[in-house]
């Protein structure tokens, strides 16, 4: 049986029912807070400055078609996104870099092993990455979600959910630039 279920014996009117957002800002700081334990151990980079884009520009310049609804969801999902790194700044104040930093070098271990692999049947690194977005976003949030199987503080925790928070987390890192390709650059 879930966890989460809702159970109704009798019904005498309208049912109301709230999502329990306590319980799902717990689980996105609980997955905030393995993130970076993970990615400690990279080291940083010297910062990009990203250049301005439209959302929409960005998802049709990657040709981003199965997971458009990570960024469509995550704009519900932002400002709760925002104060659990106002919350985990307190104890740890690079979480935000650090998780970052890991999906970027997922995105990048991806990309590099893709543009290796098909070298030479696309005209441009672009064309090749368009092709291939919903599969380097697919394979970023197998490679994340891997990275924090078995960690304790969410082993408890159906993977439906900590799916969605790792969604989050790759739609911020989407919007801040880290995966796929700007189309200002």
């Amino acid at each position: 049986m879930a966890k989460n279920n809702l159970s109704i014996d009798k019904n005498f009117g309208p049912i109301n029912w709230v999502e329990n957002s306590t319980s799902k800002t717990s689980l996105l700081g609980d997955v905030i807070l393995e993130f970076t334990n993970v990615a400690s151990e990279l080291e940083f980079e010297d910062p990009e400055i990203a250049i301005p884009f439209k959302i929409e520009e960005k998802i049709s310049y990657n040709a981003v078609a199965k997971y458009t609804y990570l960024f469509e969801n995550f704009i519900s999902n932002e400002a709760l996104l925002r104060r659990i790194y106002i919350v985990v700044h307190e104890t740890k104040p690079l979480a935000r870099a650090m998780i970052l930093r890991l999906v970027k070098h997922e995105y990048r271990k991806f990309k590099g092993q893709l543009l290796k692999g098909l070298e030479g049947e696309f005209e441009s690194e672009i064309a090749c990455i368009r092709h291939h977005s919903d599969f380097l976003i697919e394979s970023v949030l197998n490679s994340v979600s891997l990275l924090l199987s078995g960690v304790s503080s969410i082993e408890n925790v159906e993977q439906e959910y900590i799916n969605e928070c790792i969604g989050i987390v790759i739609a911020d890192a989407f919007f801040e630039c880290k995966i796929l390709e700007n189309p200002n650059s």
